[in-house]
């Protein structure tokens, strides 16, 4: 099966035929070794849904430090598929940000871009996916200012 990788802010997007889409983030935080956050993605007009995923430990020795996957990452092309993606956002811990530059999409623009792609969704589903998404920024937001 034909697969692509690129480089989204330190995560691995990868896609593959049929346009299915995961995601690896390779991080080192103790002496354990490196850890691999897994995950699924879609993408949804010009945004890139990745969820929470899930931490498995690197068993296969991919990568042998953070050196090597900074390394991998910078050979990889950039991710130009979508302008902008959220991460997590089933755990209500997400924010609409830039794919080329680490920033946060103003919370009033994120909510225009979101209302762009809320039509394609509200046929198949009661509420909207850029309902959830605003609730879940929203809340998010909240929290933020407590």
């Amino acid at each position: 099966m034909k697969q692509k990788e690129y480089n989204l802010q330190g995560f691995i997007i990868t896609v593959t035929e049929g346009s299915n889409i995961t995601w690896n983030q390779y991080v080192s935080p103790n002496s354990l070794g490196l850890v691999n956050f897994v995950g699924h993605g879609k993408i949804m007009g010009d945004v890139l849904l990745i969820d929470a995923g899930k931490t498995e430990y690197d068993d296969n020795d991919r990568f042998k430090s953070e050196e090597e996957i900074n390394e991998y990452l910078e050979n990889l092309p950039k991710w130009e598929k979508t302008k902008y993606f959220i991460k997590g956002i089933e755990k209500g811990v997400a924010n609409l940000e830039y794919c080329e530059i680490m920033k946060i999409v103003e919370k009033r623009k994120a909510r225009k871009i979101l209302k762009r792609i809320e039509h394609k969704h509200k046929k198949r589903n009661k509420k909207s996916l850029a309902d959830t998404i605003n609730e879940i920024l929203d809340e998010y937001h909240n929290k933020r200012k407590d």
